[in-house]
């Protein structure tokens, strides 16, 4: 056997693949003492070849851990595999003198790394509130599919539905005289006052069916609203244009319409 530190390394290759796990990928088989067997627990014993022998502890590494290995010297084609339940620094006692044996452990099991399922997100504050969350609060969506981001939901304002929001005034903290890449990009904080940004916008107006609703208060409590049935919002080469219509609400918010 070749001397380089007595190392057998097993890579599960596609002649493999379909006899190992397919949680594992590779393993770590030392020969830990030649001319030597370990006795009192053998899981089983099979005619294989030393890699078979290995992958075969390597398939049952919850209980194999390691290995006896036979060959006869006169019948070259005759092999034998014990895959053992212990290990000779376990259990030295059961450590035997047998000059047809070689004893391997398994030194190492290399974990295959998994491929993550992409996380799923709702398309809109809607389909969240639909899902279940009915509590107002910062949530992350993906209308288009094209990233994930972070938007304040409104799940309280009307029974039965959740509204994204993308703008939010409330105390005059946010200054909302911005420059145009602040407009595209959105600003301020989504627990306070923000903006969405434009380019967010766009995206959650052309990926499903939208209905505008823009809430007004005073400070003296008088309030105003205004729904649109039809809503959208064009991209950076149609400077983003906004498209409105259907229109119902208080008269004080009614606006030409697209």
């Amino acid at each position: 056997m070749a001397n380089f530190g007595q190392i057998l390394s097993i890579y599960l290759l596609l002649r493999y693949a379909r006899t190992c796990s397919s949680q594992q990928s590779s393993a770590w088989f030392k020969l830990t003492v030649s001319g030597h067997r370990l006795t009192g627990h053998v899981i089983n014993e099979l005619n294989t070849y030393l890699v078979e022998c290995c992958l075969y502890c390597l398939r049952k590494s919850s209980d194999c851990k390691s290995s006896n290995f036979k060959t006869t010297k006169h019948q070259p084609h005759s092999k034998s595999c014990q895959p053992i339940n212990a290990m000779k620094t376990t259990h030295p006692q059961n450590l035997l003198a047998d000059k047809n044996y070689d004893n391997y452990e398994l030194l190492a099991l290399k974990k295959k790394i998994e491929k993550q399922t992409p996380v799923k997100y709702a398309k809109s504050c809607d389909d969240l509130y639909k899902s279940g969350k009915t509590t107002i609060g910062v949530y992350t969506i993906d209308p288009d599919g094209l990233g994930a981001f972070s938007v304040r939901c409104d799940m309280e304002s009307t029974p039965g539905r959740g509204w994204t929001i993308f703008q939010r005034c409330v105390d005059g903290s946010e200054d909302f005289y911005r420059n145009w890449t602040d407009c595209k990009t959105g600003f301020g904080n989504l627990s306070g006052e923000f903006w969405l940004g434009l380019d967010k916008i766009h995206r959650l107006s052309v990926a499903v069916q939208n209905v505008l609703r823009v809430d007004l208060e005073r400070f003296e409590n008088e309030t105003a609203y205004a729904v649109y049935e039809s809503f959208s919002v064009g991209n950076e080469s149609e400077a983003y244009i906004l498209n409105v219509a259907n229109y119902s609400g208080t008269n004080v918010l009614k606006t030409s319409q697209n």
